[in-house]
């Protein structure tokens, strides 16, 4: 079938706008109890590891053109192992969107609608995000641009009213630099989804500005999140750590000229939109690797069985998020060793074996007619 192209500006958009669906949720209450004051510089730290990520993902792309991380492990490290690796990437991946799902799912049923069973409402994004999946990478994308002014306007809208009644966080460093640093270490949570990346890469064009898009697209999730943690931060202050959704408690508190209240009802259909476009993010990524792992020539007929397994996983194998889930420290070495630590490994044995500038003609793919006309876009 032929090949669809997207443009590197159009995967920065579907990244930024993947991972701010999620942060503006439950970012701020898994970084506070570590952070505390130091709450807002603690995605500055982050930030480097979400550029490591960014940076190793693309030159293991750069070395082996045309290939995700599925295709291109078995050469590196050989068949058995290449295998093993990739059905670990993929068990993280689905980890990672069952376990948003299901957080975003206990969020609306708490908040909103308290009579509805959360499998309900994870099916109904669970299915969105297939029909979306179904219809390619590049509708995807291109919904993503369509919505990218939703996170902007979510900021306004909850944020703006509040601003007379903002104050300095002092001190800055009152415990020293440790606090920020743990709190950057949980947020490689976040940092780390860029590792699905290495999916996209394949379909974006030749010609494309890939490292400056994808360094665009981590400085501004960086920047999106400092500023949430630094209005959430300076609002709420000790009590930040309290709440499960810190940014839906500051929501109702807004208005604007006491004539429009109740603003996290805009909200939660802003999130509702962010979200879909979370799961389709990660959705898209399980069910090409699946494809790939089990040489299939097209992912349409995994769609829907990859889509059952995220239903069936986030509520058999998580837990709800009004109990004690998971360790904060477990999960962001599990993301880390995933996402920074694995595609860094895989670059250093192929630095070992084929040296720093490798023959290309002998790992990239010869491109069809439909293939060169979209590299020339």
């Amino acid at each position: 079938m032929p090949k669809t192209f997207i443009s590197a500006f159009q995967l920065c958009v579907l990244m930024f706008l993947s991972l701010m669906g999620t942060a503006f949720l439950t970012e701020v209450s898994s970084a506070a109890p570590t952070a505390g004051h130091d709450l807002w510089v603690a995605p500055i730290w982050g930030l480097a590891g979400g550029l490591l990520c960014i940076f190793s993902w693309i030159s293991l792309h750069n070395r082996y053109p045309g290939m995700s991380l599925v295709q291109y492990a078995d050469r590196i490290v050989g068949p058995v192992v290449g295998k093993l690796l990739s059905l670990l990437f993929l068990f993280y991946v689905t980890y990672a969107t069952a376990y948003m799902l299901r957080q975003f799912c206990d969020f609306i049923n708490i908040s909103f609608l308290m009579r509805t069973p959360p499998i309900a409402l994870a099916f109904c994004l669970i299915l969105l995000s297939a029909i979306i999946i179904r219809c390619g990478v590049e509708v995807l994308c291109r919904l993503a641009v369509f919505f990218l002014p939703f996170p902007f306007l979510l900021c306004a809208l909850i944020f703006w009213p509040l601003y007379k009644d903002l104050k300095p966080i002092l001190p800055l460093f009152e415990n020293g630099l440790l606090p920020s640093l743990q709190g950057a270490f949980v947020l490689q949570t976040w940092y780390a989804m860029f590792s699905l990346i290495t999916f996209y890469l394949p379909s974006v064009g030749r010609n494309q500005k890939i490292k400056g898009w994808s360094v665009t697209s981590t400085v501004m999730l960086c920047l999106m999140l400092v500023i949430v943690n630094w209005h959430v931060a300076s609002f709420l202050r000790h009590a930040t750590e309290l709440y499960l959704y810190p940014v839906m408690v500051i929501s109702r508190y807004s208005s604007f000229s006491e004539f429009f209240e109740h603003l996290e009802s805009i909200a939660m259909m802003v999130w509702v939109v962010l979200v879909i476009i979370r799961v389709s993010y990660g959705y898209y990524c399980l069910a090409t690797g699946m494809g790939q792992w089990f040489k299939l020539p097209d992912l349409k007929p995994v769609v829907i069985p990859m889509g059952m397994l995220l239903l069936i996983f986030s509520f058999w194998g998580m837990q709800s998020s009004l109990q004690v889930t998971i360790n904060r420290w477990i999960v962001p070495a599990f993301y880390i060793a995933c996402a920074i630590v694995l595609p860094l490994l895989l670059l250093l044995v192929d630095l070992f074996r084929r040296g720093i500038h490798p023959n290309k003609k002998a790992t990239e793919p010869s491109l069809s007619k439909d293939e060169a006309e979209g590299a020339a876009l």
